[in-house]
């Protein structure tokens, strides 16, 4: 084990761990500056994915570490314990080995099954780079994730919500040298799977584990590059601050082509010695059931599906008293949705906030804190992170309180883009600190509240607004199920507030009506000058609205008018 483990790059790490010896950490801490410390809660394991999966299957052999849920038609049900999980993985890295060498990427792009979750693993006892990608791409997303990754291999499944993907591949496969070899999840078990197996590979925990694509809310994706190391502690830290028995059952329904499913989930899952219940995707009417019949501890959530789950009009009809724990994040979260869930469901809400470029969690909420945090913040660090508020102007960090970009550093931080420098050192700069472009506050507490995306920010006749601030308000309209705000061109002022709605069936608002429900509760400047009514907002598969999509068909739909 290590006392702390910064960054992939080997100069940045040394020299956080000379700042960090010199005790400059609790110079700035004392100061009323947004600067918080990393905590020593718990130590940093060297270890890989494999490693981790070795050590739990030792621990806890017979106890089931994956399942599916039982068909309700058939009756069928698969399961794996930690032992049989560990003999798939291995089974798979052997086959790897056979068609790739270690450091060889090897890509998904399939919908969740078991099958994606014994490749992740299996890949990582390999020593090869697994790159995850939305099993939604189409063909251009799709090339552009293999060809940026000089992906080697791809699994696939045959179908994907009525796109015949194999069709779709052979179209653009012209076009892709460096891809070898393809296989079909649907034949998994006609594979030449190999009758002997010798040693696997070393694996550091220096080394690549995964490539991740950010999630595209500004733009096309970027693949970045995470280390054994940050998934594998990311997730030991996730599963302490949950504090759930060990042995738990977690349900997910979160996609595992994205750090949220496969680490947030999957690996924090397998440090609690759990047992995963996974779905394919998220509906309702199976969630419930599944939560009678498994009874998990915990399920994630977003807004759109807490809503749906809330909405559900047979949800009377099922008993889920075994939940104790939901989290959500990825998006703002309405404090009125965080109340409905916990007096509705009678569990803990934690709030989540992560990005794809530190392995998934950065913050994370405490269970048991007060009003004020719950519904205020996004929590606080995890361990061995630091976090500091910073003026994009500047570059100066700014006092407790005060809004700026917020910035991380930690032994989570993704070593790079994987084939775009530019991007990465404008992304993480010579010390190791991450530019989330996200914007927010710290107090001295060390909860930290975000206020929105540093390019969302709208400047209107120089003054900052902050969407978050009016997105919140509205979300306490009764005739509103999902606001989002954003700037548009304006002559005069430079930008204009533009309010996206998505009304509850039969409501209706105008620019005037939305300025009578804010003028008590908002500045005048703040108040949107344009409503915009919608019956569905561009999302990314983890839930956050794709706002640059959003100003792009509002100005289509202002020209065409």
């Amino acid at each position: 084990m290590s006392r702390v483990g910064f960054t992939g790059n080997p100069d940045v790490r040394r020299n956080l761990e000379d700042v960090m010896s010199e005790g400059s950490v609790g110079v700035v801490a004392a100061s009323n500056q947004a600067y918080w410390p990393a905590q020593p809660d718990g130590e940093i394991v060297d270890w890989s994915v494999g490693d981790l999966l070795r050590h739990v299957a030792a621990s806890v052999p017979e106890e089931v570490a994956l399942l599916e849920p039982r068909d309700p038609e058939s009756g069928a049900q698969r399961q794996w314990t930690y032992a049989q999980l560990l003999a798939e993985s291995e089974r798979v890295a052997h086959f790897l080995l056979r068609h790739f060498q270690p450091k060889d990427h090897v890509a998904i792009w399939a919908e969740n099954r078991p099958e994606w979750i014994f490749v992740q693993l299996g890949a990582a006892l390999a020593g090869m780079t697994l790159v995850a990608i939305n099993p939604a791409s189409r063909a251009n997303e799709l090339h552009h994730a293999l060809s940026l990754s000089k992906s080697s291999g791809l699994f696939l499944s045959r179908h994907y919500r009525g796109t015949d993907t194999l069709a779709l591949l052979e179209g653009i496969r012209g076009d892709l040298p460096l891809l070898r070899h393809v296989w079909l999840f649907d034949a998994w078990q006609d594979f030449d799977w190999p009758e002997e197996a010798g040693d696997l590979p070393a694996v550091s925990a220096d080394d690549t584990a995964m490539i991740q694509f950010t999630s595209g809310t500004t733009g096309k994706a970027k693949a970045a590059m995470l280390s054994h190391r940050g998934v594998v502690n990311i997730a030991q830290f996730t599963n302490a601050r949950f504090t759930m028995p060990t042995g738990s059952r977690w349900l997910s329904w979160l996609p595992l082509f994205h750090t949220g499913g496969c680490i947030f989930a999957i690996l924090s899952c397998i440090w609690n010695r759990g047992t995963m219940v996974l779905l394919s995707g998220f509906d309702p009417a199976i969630v419930m059931r599944v939560c009678q019949e498994e009874r998990p501890r915990w399920l994630p959530l977003v807004p759109t599906t807490a809503l749906a789950l809330l909405d559900a009009p047979d949800r009377s009809a099922y008993d889920l008293s075994s939940l104790e724990m939901v989290t959500q994040g990825g998006t703002p979260i309405a404090p009125e949705l965080v109340r409905r869930l916990e007096s509705e469901l009678g569990v803990d809400h934690v709030m989540v906030f992560g990005q794809t470029e530190t392995c998934s969690t950065v913050c994370l909420g405490v269970r048991g804190e007060s009003d004020h945090h719950k519904f205020s913040t996004i929590g606080k660090a995890m361990p061995h992170t630091e976090l500091r508020i910073v003026d994009p102007a500047s570059g100066e960090i700014v006092p407790f309180g005060e809004v700026g970009e917020v910035q991380i550093r930690n032994f989570a931080v993704m070593q790079g883009y994987f084939g775009q420098p530019d991007a990465t050192a404008s992304t993480v700069d010579g010390d190791g600190w991450l530019h989330t472009g996200d914007l927010g506050t710290l107090q001295a507490d060390g909860y930290m509240t975000l206020t929105g995306r540093l390019k969302d920010l709208i400047i209107r006749g120089g003054e900052n607004i902050y969407p978050r601030e009016i997105e919140d308000i509205l979300a306490t309209h009764p005739g509103i199920v999902e606001a989002a705000v954003f700037g548009a061109p304006d002559a005069r002022w430079g930008e204009r507030i533009v309010a996206a709605l998505r009304m509850r069936p039969g409501e209706t608002t105008t620019a005037a009506d939305l300025k009578a429900f804010l003028a008590p509760l908002l500045a005048r400047h703040k108040i949107p000058e344009a409503v915009w009514i919608v019956d569905a907002f561009p999302m990314t598969t983890s839930g956050k609205i794709q706002k640059f999509a959003l100003r792009d068909a509002y100005l289509k739909t202002v020209a065409a008018s």
